[in-house]
């Protein structure tokens, strides 16, 4: 190579080199509701609504409890500035087992046996500018105070009861519209691992959550993201 190509090209590197890194893109949702109007923060206008199967698995990606159904209720609490919060208040989860007449569902079902499945509440879901793009996280107490864990009770036919944890927030990915808000779990041990934090030495040492779960109004209609 001679000198003009050679300096032509350290040229063009240091000119690439300093160029401004290109600007990400900002996490900004917006939730809407079917009419494409903002969804107000009020009481009793949001429900978390499960698509298809959903369950508890090891570390290791099998599946140790299956769940057919689960609704959750709450509030939005806040629309605006690029930040979505809802407080879940009721979630109620269900599977193909047997039903207790104390339980309000019928029991998962899996490898561990039928198992009823006990979330501490309230949680919070969440999206802000800090986050990744289309990026929802969920997390223990209530929207309005400082994050506490995620924590679920399991009581199992075959290993009794356990209770798991997770001090950081659990993590989902969102679809924006033209489709209707799905929140789908990140199943990995980032996303969504937690730790046993009671419990005998059957249950498990650590699981994953995996779920899609769809936003909806109090009447069931579908919400949106923007």
């Amino acid at each position: 190579m001679n000198w003009k190509l050679a300096f032509a090209c350290s040229s063009a590197f240091i000119a690439l080199a300093v160029l401004p890194a290109a600007a990400s893109a900002v996490n900004d949702p917006q939730l809407t509701n079917n009419k494409a109007e903002l969804v107000a923060v009020g009481t009793g206008d949001l429900k978390a609504t499960q698509v298809g199967t959903t369950g508890i698995v090891s570390t290791e990606g099998t599946k140790l409890v299956e769940c057919t159904t689960g609704t959750g209720t709450g509030t939005v609490t806040k629309n605006s500035g690029g930040t979505v919060e809802g407080e879940i208040t009721s979630l109620v989860i269900g599977g193909t087992g047997p039903k207790a007449v104390s339980e309000p569902a019928a029991e998962c079902t899996g490898s561990l046996g039928n198992i009823s499945i006990t979330p501490i509440l309230p949680v919070c879901l969440r999206s802000t500018p800090t986050m990744n793009n289309d990026e929802m996280q969920l997390r223990g107490g209530k929207c309005s105070e400082a994050a506490k864990s995620v924590e679920f009770i399991i009581v199992s036919t075959t290993i009794g009861e356990c209770k798991y944890s997770r001090a950081t927030p659990l993590k989902a990915d969102f679809t924006t519209t033209p489709e209707d808000a799905r929140a789908t779990i990140r199943k990995t041990p980032e996303g969504s691992g937690l730790s046993k934090a009671a419990g005998g030495i059957l249950c498990p040492a650590s699981v994953m959550m995996e779920g899609v779960r769809t936003l909806e109004d109090e009447a069931g209609n579908p919400l949106f993201v923007s």
